[in-house]
């Protein structure tokens, strides 16, 4: 277990991915939310509230985070699968459900520390602070958003056959669940077509709950069963999609 935790931390933390866990949240807070909060508005109406923009922004970011798991598991578990690492794995006695554990562990550890660095750094530009226990909050919902993205990228990981589809799948989740999404702007606020397509993107649940904790706000049952619901519909497919996997 701990075997497949160090390569899975070696995998996730790459040059190349080490840079995009601080640059992307960088240019999302220090070029973009800090631009329109200058130019255009400082704040946004958030359930009834005029919020700071930026702290707005950085839930949002927080939530985006884990969607970009859909990606990287997708891309992992494809790759695993393509060098035979898996069926390495099963010959040698090993459950898969240790492979993904360890990929588990390694993910929130990462996200974590992006979380930590996303607050801290939203904090410099807006002089907001989460409480702690909304911190807390938001680190769960985080945890379940993860599991969600990662499980559903793991699935597909498993089934798609080769690289172009995996990469016109990438490409029609990733960015379209980004802007249809609360992430960025009050989706209370878009036209009805957008709002609607929102309301069936499962980051915007996870954005709102995240978001209403970082700000000590009140969390909507409704938003929290959905995505308790589709997350656990998720890992079960995952559970089922392993067990398929393993008796091949």
């Amino acid at each position: 277990m701990l075997a497949l935790i160090w390569r899975e931390f070696k995998l996730g933390t790459t040059t190349y991915l080490l840079i995009s866990y601080i640059l992307v949240p960088t240019i999302y807070l220090v070029i973009f939310a800090l631009t329109v909060s200058t130019s255009i508005s400082s704040t946004i109406i958030y359930q009834g509230l005029h919020i700071n923009y930026i702290s707005f922004i950085a839930a949002g970011i927080i939530g985006i985070q884990t969607l970009s798991m859909f990606n990287q598991s997708f891309a992992i578990t494809r790759l695993d699968v393509v060098t035979n690492f898996l069926t390495v794995l099963m010959t040698s006695n090993t459950k898969l459900y240790k492979y993904v554990l360890a990929r588990i562990v390694t993910i929130f550890s990462v996200l974590s520390t992006q979380f930590v660095y996303v607050v801290f750094l939203a904090y410099i530009l807006s002089g907001y602070l989460p409480p702690i226990l909304g911190a807390c909050l938001a680190l769960i919902f985080m945890f379940i958003g993860l599991l969600f993205w990662f499980s559903l990228g793991t699935i597909c990981g498993l089934y798609v056959k080769n690289e172009l589809t995996r990469d016109i799948i990438m490409l029609m989740v990733s960015t379209p669940a980004t802007f249809l999404s609360s992430s960025l702007y009050n989706l209370n606020q878009a036209p009805s077509i957008i709002r609607m397509l929102g309301y069936v993107n499962p980051l915007t649940y996870i954005v709102d709950l995240i978001r209403s904790s970082y700000f000590g706000l009140t969390i909507e049952p409704t938003e929290l069963l959905i995505l308790l619901i589709i997350t656990s519909l998720v890992l079960f497919l995952l559970g089922r999609s392993i067990h398929k996997f393993t008796i091949k």
